[in-house]
C-alpha cells in the first residue's frame, strides 16, 4: 500500500509519495485532514475516486486554489484521478525529469489545464500539447531526450509519424529504449532498422518492443564487417530467432571494402564462371520478364488513355448561361462517370506525364490499381489522400510509379535528372489543373532524396514553418532555379522511386499566386 500525501503549499495543492516516517502519526492509517495534510492510501483513492475528487474539488473552491504541484512523475494517473472533478488549470511537475510520451498523454486527456511547467520536454510534445491549448514551461529546456532521438532527427510530430528508416547505435540507454517506445506509438510508415553494430541486446530490446507494438515486417540490417565465426554463428541463430518469433528479417550489410578484400579472394575461377552463367541466366529471364510486362502495361495504358481523350473530345463542355456570372466548368468533369475519384490533370513537358490524376481515401490503392480500378502493376497517377479536392493545400503532393524501363505513369520523371532537360525553360512550366480551376507551376526544386519522408508535408503551422522546408527543398537541389518562391506561395510536389534507398523529388511553385 502506498500513502498519498495532499497539501496546501502557497496557494497551490501539493500531491506527493509520502514515506511513512515523514506523515503524521495519526495520519498513517487514516483518510483525514490535519494542518493543511491530507493522507489517503493509493487503494482507498482507486476504490473512492469520486468521493476523494468531490473532496479535493471542494477544498479547492474553499481556498480559491487551481494550481497542482505533482511532485513525483510516478503518480501522475492517480493524481489525475484525484483532481478529476476539479477545474485546475495550472499544473507543475516538480521532479527534474523529461517529461514522457505516456505522461504527455495523460496530461492532453485534462481538458481544464491550460498551463505546464515541467523540467524538460521534447520538441514534439510541446507542439502536441500547444495544439492542445496547453501551454507549457520548461525549466531546462533539450532538444533530444536520448541519443536514439537525436541520431534520427526526430525533433517534431510529422517526422516521427512518417518515418520510414532509422539508424540506431548500440548500447542503448533506458532513455533510448523509452523514446523509441513512444516512437512506435506514433509511427505508421517505418520499414528499415540500420544498427551501426552488432549488439545482440539492443537488437533483442527493439525486437521486443515491436513485438508490443504489433509492428510486423520490418527489416533489421547490421553494419559492421562480422569476422568472428562464432559471433556469425549467433547471429544466424538471432537471426532465425527473429524470423519466427517476430516476422522480422536480419540481414548483415559489409562494407566494400571489406567484400573486396576478403570475400573475393576466397572465390575460385570455377565459381566466378558457374555464377557469371547462373547470373546471365537469371538477367536474362528478368529483363525478359521485365520488357514484357512493361509492354503489356504500356498498351494498356495507351488504351485506357485514347478512350479517356476520346470522351473528352466527344464532350461539349456547355457555356455560361447569359447575364449571369461567368462559372468555372471543368473540361474533367465527364471522367467522374468512369471514375469518380478524379481530381485533376497532370502534363510535365517533354515527358510521358499527360494523365488524369485520382485520389483515394489511402495511399496505397492506386499503386496496385488503374484508372478503370482494375488490377494493374503499373497503377495511376495519384494525389495524397490528406490534401483537399476542391482547393490548392499549401503543399500539393502526387505520385506515381516509376518502374524500370517503363514509359508510364512516372516512368519518364527521371528525364528531369538531365542537364538538357532542366536548363530548358520551357521544360519548367508543369500543367495541373484540377475540377476547379486551370494552373501553372514553375519548377523550383529537383532532387534525389533518402526514403525518410520528411519532404511531405502538405499544410504548415506557419510562415516560418514554411520557409524553413523551403529553405530545406532548395539546398536539396541539383541546380540552383530562379524561380522565386515565398510564403504566400502554394507549390506542387511530385514525387516517385528513383532506386531502393532513394525518392525522386521535383517541385513547382503556382505561378500568379492563385
Amino acid at each position: 500500500m502506498v500513502k498519498i500525501l495532499v497539501e496546501i503549499i502557497n496557494n497551490s495543492i501539493a500531491i506527493d509519495v509520502s514515506e511513512k516516517k515523514t506523515l503524521p502519526e495519526k495520519l498513517l492509517d487514516t483518510n483525514i485532514i490535519s494542518h493543511d495534510k491530507l493522507a489517503f492510501s493509493d487503494t482507498y483513492i482507486y476504490n473512492n475516486a469520486k468521493i476523494v475528487s468531490l473532496f479535493i474539488r471542494d477544498l479547492m473552491t474553499e481556498k480559491n486554489i487551481n494550481h497542482i504541484l505533482i511532485k513525483n512523475n510516478t503518480i501522475l494517473n492517480i493524481a489525475f484521478t484525484m483532481i478529476s472533478k476539479s477545474n485546475v488549470t495550472n499544473l507543475t511537475l516538480v521532479e527534474d525529469k523529461n517529461l514522457t510520451y505516456k505522461a504527455c498523454e495523460l496530461i492532453l486527456k485534462q481538458k481544464t489545464i491550460k498551463y505546464l511547467n515541467c523540467y524538460s520536454a521534447p520538441n514534439f510534445m510541446i507542439d502536441l500539447l500547444d495544439n492542445k491549448g496547453i501551454k507549457t514551461e520548461v525549466r531546462s529546456e533539450i532538444l533530444f531526450a536520448s541519443n536514439f532521438m537525436m541520431e534520427n532527427n526526430l525533433s517534431n510530430y510529422t517526422n516521427i509519424y512518417y518515418k520510414t528508416s532509422l539508424r540506431i547505435t548500440p548500447p542503448l540507454t533506458i532513455e533510448d529504449l523509452d523514446d523509441f517506445s513512444s516512437f512506435c506509438y506514433i509511427n505508421r510508415y517505418l520499414k528499415n532498422i540500420h544498427f551501426n553494430k552488432y549488439d545482440e541486446k539492443a537488437i533483442s530490446d527493439i525486437a521486443l518492443i515491436l513485438n508490443k507494438f504489433k509492428i510486423k515486417k520490418i527489416k533489421f540490417l547490421i553494419h559492421e564487417n562480422i569476422k568472428d565465426i562464432e559471433t556469425a554463428q549467433n547471429i544466424k541463430k538471432l537471426k532465425k530467432s527473429l524470423s519466427s518469433k517476430y516476422r522480422i528479417t536480419l540481414k548483415i550489410v559489409y562494407s566494400k571494402e571489406y567484400i573486396h578484400e576478403n570475400y573475393l579472394k576466397q572465390v575460385t575461377l570455377a565459381t566466378l564462371k558457374y555464377c557469371a552463367l547462373l547470373s546471365m541466366g537469371i538477367i536474362f529471364i528478368a529483363a525478359a520478364y521485365v520488357f514484357v510486362s512493361n509492354r503489356i502495361s504500356e498498351a494498356k495504358t495507351a488504351r485506357y488513355m485514347t478512350k479517356i481523350n476520346d470522351i473528352l473530345e466527344n464532350t461539349l463542355t456547355p457555356p455560361p448561361a447569359s447575364n449571369t456570372e461567368a462559372v468555372y466548368v471543368s473540361p474533367l468533369t465527364p471522367l467522374l462517370d468512369i471514375n469518380p475519384d478524379t481530381v485533376g490533370w497532370l502534363q510535365v513537358n517533354n515527358t510521358n506525364i499527360d494523365y488524369p490524376v485520382v485520389q483515394a481515401g489511402n495511399k496505397d490503392y492506386y499503386l496496385n490499381y488503374n484508372f478503370e480500378k482494375k488490377k494493374d502493376v503499373a497503377g495511376w497517377i495519384f494525389m495524397d489522400p490528406r490534401n483537399s479536392k476542391t482547393s490548392l493545400d499549401k503543399n500539393t503532393i502526387i505520385y506515381g510509379h516509376n518502374r524500370f524501363n517503363n514509359g508510364v505513369m512516372f516512368g519518364t520523371l527521371g528525364n528531369v535528372l538531365k542537364k538538357s532537360w532542366y536548363t530548358n525553360e520551357e521544360n519548367l512550366i508543369i500543367t495541373f489543373n484540377t475540377l476547379y480551376g486551370e494552373f501553372k507551376w514553375k519548377i523550383f526544386a529537383i532532387y534525389p532524396n533518402p526514403s525518410n519522408g520528411d519532404y511531405l508535408i502538405t499544410s504548415f503551422a506557419s510562415d516560418e514553418e514554411f520557409n524553413t522546408y523551403l529553405n530545406m527543398v532548395k539546398e536539396r537541389s541539383i541546380y540552383a532555379f530562379t524561380t522565386e518562391v515565398t510564403q504566400n506561395d502554394k507549390i506542387l510536389t511530385l514525387s516517385t522511386c528513383l532506386d531502393n534507398y532513394r525518392r525522386l523529388v521535383v517541385q513547382a511553385v503556382l505561378l500568379d499566386n492563385q
